[in-house]
């Protein structure tokens, strides 16, 4: 995802049962300090939003006060979606 100061990302893994989250964990790769704070803030309040909803109903905007890293999370839904399918 694309943040005021360059191009960043985190690494998004999902437990799924019957579409279901039952759990995620994210990694954080920040480039600067200010994107370590947002993707610090988003990491630690991810699970409270997605555990326990279905998978095609997770519509995730700001999490703790991080809207772009919410961006890097919905393209890695994109990407476990459509790898879930091919599967």
């Amino acid at each position: 995802y694309e943040s005021p100061n360059g191009s960043e990302n985190i690494i998004v893994l999902i437990e799924l049962e019957n579409d279901i989250v039952t759990d995620v964990e994210i990694t954080t790769n920040p480039n600067n300090p200010t994107t370590a704070n947002y993707q610090g803030q988003f990491a630690s309040g991810i699970a409270d939003l997605v555990v326990g909803r279905d998978i095609d109903q997770l519509d995730v905007t700001v999490v703790a006060g991080s809207s772009l890293t919410s961006n890097g999370f919905r393209e890695a839904l994109t990407a476990i979606k459509a790898d879930a399918v091919e599967s």
